[in-house]
């Protein structure tokens, strides 16, 4: 969080009990340095602003439910589930047409859930609305992936697999599996929220559909045994053990001519339409006979079926 945000609110808090500077500064900061907090000229750490509460006679939870939380709310992220909720009002789409402008003219100088929204935009509104919204382009992808592989040394955060889950899908086989290697094989014991776990999934997706189409059938092996040791992360939902049976099965048909992969993956289309989702089978379907046909990926990705349920 930017400091200035973080000051405001310690600076919000004292001013809704009624104390001074000197009241929430005590044994904590001098007054030249506090002043220079509530100005967000000063960071704090964790313990020091545990003592301000402290000081200020709110709890850290109350500072969190209160203070926090609902700001934390007006991000970029939460306006733009709110507008698409509102879809399809034409004053939603204007808005989310005026947020991706917003977002274009500042990209690559985006916050993380900015970053995300952004490449959201793009996934859902190019392909209907191409004059107003562009589609991701190489530099992008590029910025991307530097950014990936500088933190891969590190710990990766939702955020950043959510990004690498919307650009993967366009990459080049070899760079799908270069990203692919960094992020697994996962340790099955990690803890990882659900949030994670969906987009590691979406990553997995989102590589084998391109390769399909490239015809590179030895990645798409490769990555669907990688998806099979990662079953823990997919096991308890029926839409992604879905998926990956239909891919499973196609691979079955494509490479090795086994018509009963074939018949598995009519049924798994089938199950997908009788439980509503008729959006998701028509396109599988229709990815199904562009690859019988052996026709170019164009434009659409495993992507654009899980976007909807992102």
């Amino acid at each position: 969080m930017d400091k200035k945000v973080l000051s405001r609110l310690v600076k919000q808090v004292r001013q809704d009990t009624g104390l001074t500077q000197a009241d929430a500064r005590e044994d904590v900061l001098d007054k030249a340095a506090y002043s220079k907090f509530e100005n967000g000229h000063k960071t704090i750490d964790f313990n020091s602003l545990l003592k301000i509460l402290s000081n200020l006679k709110v709890s850290f939870s109350d500072f969190m439910a209160m203070y926090l939380e609902p700001n934390l709310e007006k991000t970029t992220r939460r306006q733009y589930q709110t507008l698409i909720a509102e879809l399809p009002s034409k004053k939603a789409l204007k808005e989310i047409f005026t947020l991706y402008n917003f977002l274009s003219n500042q990209f690559p100088k985006l916050e993380i859930d900015e970053m995300t929204v952004y490449f959201d935009i793009k996934a859902n509104f190019h392909k209907k609305y191409p004059y107003k919204i562009a589609p991701i382009t190489p530099k992008e992808q590029r910025f991307i992936l530097e950014r990936f592989y500088r933190i891969n040394q590190k710990v990766i955060f939702e955020e950043d697999y959510k990004l690498i889950a919307q650009v993967v899908n366009d990459l080049q086989p070899d760079e799908i599996m270069k990203v692919t290697s960094v992020i697994f094989p996962i340790d099955p014991h990690r803890i990882l929220s659900s949030e994670i776990k969906r987009h590691l999934c979406n990553i997995l997706l989102n590589s084998i559909t391109p390769l399909f189409f490239n015809k590179e059938y030895k990645k798409v092996k490769e990555l669907l045994k990688v998806a099979e040791k990662h079953k823990f992360l997919y096991a308890d939902s029926y839409y992604y053990l879905a998926q990956f049976t239909y891919l499973h099965n196609l691979y079955l048909y494509i490479v090795k001519n086994d018509t009963e992969g074939f018949k598995k993956v009519t049924a798994v289309i089938n199950a997908i339409d009788l439980i509503g989702d008729e959006g998701s089978a028509a396109l599988m379907d229709k990815e199904v006979q562009n690859l019988v046909d052996g026709k170019k990926n164009q434009g659409f990705s495993q992507y654009d079926i899980l976007i909807g349920k992102n």
